[in-house]
């Protein structure tokens, strides 16, 4: 996977060598002012991706509002399942005396659950990045993390990888 590939749907063989639990992610977040009950709802778009709350009510009389008033609604939110699996290059196609190469894959929803560690399988999906925070305390960094939002998936059948898959 390469730059050209960015936001882009593609195919990817390979073997899930790992799956995180599953969990649930907030796609709609209904927040409310504290004191004038101002709701406002925000989207929440990419797997990996978070919401701001607005540091000032936006209702009708701000002025009337502190700084940070709005608080998190959760039973007014909309969640969806999401796991995180991690995808290895099909040692048929890793070239001679290379590692094999690996990619995450953000499932959600159906395709939850689908694919336990050790399935072969081919996900289509759309290339895309995600900020990683660095977890080292001496450095401030981020980096760039490419992974595959996952849109289908099939599951191989055999363990060669030809023929009898089932699709989800």
């Amino acid at each position: 996977i390469t730059a050209r590939h960015m936001n882009r749907l593609v195919q990817c063989p390979g073997i899930v060598i790992s799956a995180a639990r599953i969990r649930s992610r907030a796609r709609l977040v209904r927040i409310r002012c504290t004191r004038c009950q101002d709701s406002r709802t925000l989207t929440i778009s990419g797997s990996y991706s978070g919401a701001t709350l607005p540091m000032q009510c936006m209702g009708s009389e701000p002025q009337e509002c502190k700084q940070c008033p709005y608080e998190i609604v959760p039973d007014e939110c909309v969640y969806v399942d999401q796991q995180t699996l991690k995808l290895q290059e099909a040692p048929e196609l890793v070239p001679t005396g290379e590692m094999p190469r690996t990619i995450l894959v953000s499932a959600e929803r159906a395709l939850v659950d689908v694919a336990p560690p050790g399935t072969r399988v081919h996900v289509m999906g759309i290339v895309s990045l995600f900020t990683n925070s660095n977890s080292n305390a001496n450095s401030k960094s981020n980096s760039k993390q490419v992974y595959l939002r996952a849109v289908g998936m099939s599951k191989n059948a055999n363990a060669n990888g030809g023929g009898g898959n089932t699709s989800t």
